[in-house]
């Protein structure tokens, strides 16, 4: 026998039992589907870290619950093809320049491609809002044109914006990325609203340095708002050499079995929803105290650049053979 405010209730007959818990189970339920409450948004951030929004969400407590696992995993992207297990998205510009070709390239058989001592370099500037590691930037000095069973482009130095990216980089793929402070500004007010580089890193500089790299007039990347369909085109094949930081055109001819001097070799798959081409401007040096201007420089600017907005880029699995 139970006795609930003075009254006594016979338990015994499980059909009454029964009742009484569908009953308040029912009445449970009911408070959690249909009262409203008051929760937070976290967004993909537009700088390297996320933000959380204040901003007031319709939805019911039970929801609030549900859905909290897919809070902590924005940013965080997750591929659904085995032969393309890590993708980035985004944006992204490549600044095009003349350079002189360095004197010496990234070795493993590469050869640098030039004619009369420049190639076609420049910079490519990368605004991930998902990645393996959640949201960062990146910073890549293109520093020439290369060739080895192929035609691709070398990246002298690459910079990203936070820890996680710098090691996953290292440890995954090889890349010797560096980890620096890299600010794109957005506003019409900067330099005429061109897209164009600012603040440049130190090509002597140490790796362990951390450096400050700015880019400006970034709102010209971002283009999707003008579409009425942001669904992306086709995918683009490509080759990645991750160890040289090199990308390279999609036929590649003999490729090796393994050596000393092979480089690991990955599938990329590049998507967008939108590509434009941009006015970028003839600077060609940026002013700096601490090293010398012939250091310190962008080449022979091409004044036209490249913005592509909500760009996939997927990376497959390291080929059997390699480049």
């Amino acid at each position: 026998h139970w006795s609930i405010v003075g009254i006594e209730a016979d338990l015994k007959s499980d059909a009454l039992m029964m009742a009484f818990i569908t009953r308040v189970t029912n009445i449970a339920l009911g408070l959690l589907l249909f009262v409203p409450a008051r929760g937070f948004v976290v967004s993909p951030a537009l700088s390297s870290n996320s933000r959380i929004s204040s901003k007031p969400l319709k939805q019911s407590f039970f929801d609030f619950f549900t859905k909290t696992e897919a809070i902590e995993e924005v940013g965080i992207s997750k591929s659904t093809d085995p032969d393309y297990p890590q993708n980035f998205t985004g944006r992204l510009c490549f600044l095009p320049s003349l350079v002189k070709v360095p004197e010496s390239g990234p070795g493993s058989s590469v050869n640098l491609i030039s004619l009369f001592g420049y190639s076609l370099g420049g910079t490519v500037a990368l605004e991930y809002d998902t990645s393996p590691v959640g949201p960062y930037r990146e910073y890549v000095t293109m520093a020439s044109l290369v060739a080895k069973n192929g035609i691709g482009q070398w990246g002298s130095r690459l910079y990203v914006s936070t820890q996680k990216a710098e090691d996953v980089c290292k440890e995954i793929w090889g890349v010797p990325a560096e980890l620096a402070n890299i600010d794109f500004v957005e506003g019409r007010n900067t330099r005429n609203g061109s897209l164009m580089v600012t603040s440049l890193p130190n090509p002597d500089a140490p790796t362990r340095d951390v450096q400050n790299i700015q880019v400006e007039g970034w709102q010209e990347t971002r283009i999707q708002s003008e579409l009425d369909d942001p669904k992306r085109g086709p995918c683009i094949p490509a080759y990645w050499t991750p160890t040289i930081k090199a990308l390279w055109a999609p036929l590649v001819f003999n490729i090796n079995s393994h050596s000393d001097e092979t480089l690991a070799l990955h599938k990329l798959r590049i998507s967008a929803s939108a590509v434009r081409l941009r006015w970028t401007g003839f600077q060609r040096d940026v002013e700096k105290d601490d090293f010398s201007d012939p250091k310190y420089n962008l080449g022979i600017p091409i004044p036209i650049g490249l913005a592509v907005d909500n760009v996939l880029i997927e990376i497959g699995t390291r080929r059997e053979n390699g480049l």
